[in-house]
């Protein structure tokens, strides 16, 4: 939400940053937060019984300046000790209810993954939103089922500092049949019947200042992806790049 001014003045906002986090899965309950502007990566990636650290995403919310070209002025983190925050988020995880990978080309009608699942909102992992207000607060992503089985997404933390953190799940893979019986990988990414919990979805927030004021804040995404075992090698292609080759082609 913004504050309107008068014509030439600046244009007030608050804003979730960044505007696309990622987090990444691991096996272990403890985690490190992703890369940060002047951070400095985590002195191991293992816990102490050679698990997995899970890779935490953090969000914080800016009050920002624009001119009438939405270009940035300036902006400062709302702190906490002047406003209350309220953080919404909801991960969820349609893999197995997607288009099989990669996709059909051309008149092909694009195949769905377990094309034999006619109910498919079995198929979707969805716990629902989970909300936090204030800080030091947890809420868990504990509810998703797949085929009937929980399949457990991760968490949300609020801290001292009024900043959001999101952790995905654990890395867990499986299958669910209703027969019981085995169901083979055939293939890198289309296997019916299997599940992992990876996710994504929305981050928003509410900001409430001590005088009564309160402002929706505009909303941000996070990806939970697979760990990144070589994380001081670039690739090829930055998430920016991607992004961008996706908004061009879609006008």
């Amino acid at each position: 939400m913004s504050e309107h001014g008068a014509h030439g003045e600046a244009v007030v906002t608050f804003e979730i940053h960044p505007g696309i986090g990622v987090a990444r899965v691991g096996t272990s309950t403890d985690f490190f937060v992703g890369p940060e502007p002047d951070g400095v990566p985590p002195a191991r990636y293992r816990d102490d019984n050679g698990d997995l650290l899970r890779q935490a995403a953090q969000f914080r919310v800016f009050r920002c300046e624009r001119d009438e070209r939405n270009r940035l002025l300036n902006a400062r983190e709302v702190a906490p000790g002047e406003a209350t925050i309220t953080w919404t988020v909801h991960l969820v995880n349609r893999k197995a209810a997607g288009e099989e990978s990669p996709p059909s080309r051309g008149p092909t009608a694009a195949k769905p993954r377990n094309p034999d699942e006619a109910d498919r909102t079995q198929l979707v992992i969805d716990p629902g939103p989970r909300t936090l207000t204030g800080p030091d607060q947890v809420a868990r992503f504990d509810t998703g089922r797949f085929k009937g089985a929980v399949v457990p997404l991760g968490e949300i933390r609020s801290g001292a500092d009024g900043r959001l953190l999101v952790l995905g799940g654990f890395g867990r893979s499986g299958f669910v049949r209703a027969d019981g019986g085995p169901s083979p990988i055939n293939h890198f990414a289309n296997n019916s019947d299997w599940f992992d919990d990876v996710s994504d979805g929305p981050v928003r927030a509410v900001v409430t200042f001590s005088a009564g004021t309160r402002h929706e804040v505009e909303p941000a995404w996070v990806i939970v992806a697979p760990p990144d075992f070589a994380p001081e090698i670039l690739n090829f292609r930055t998430l920016y790049d991607v992004a961008r080759d996706v908004a061009v082609r879609r006008g």
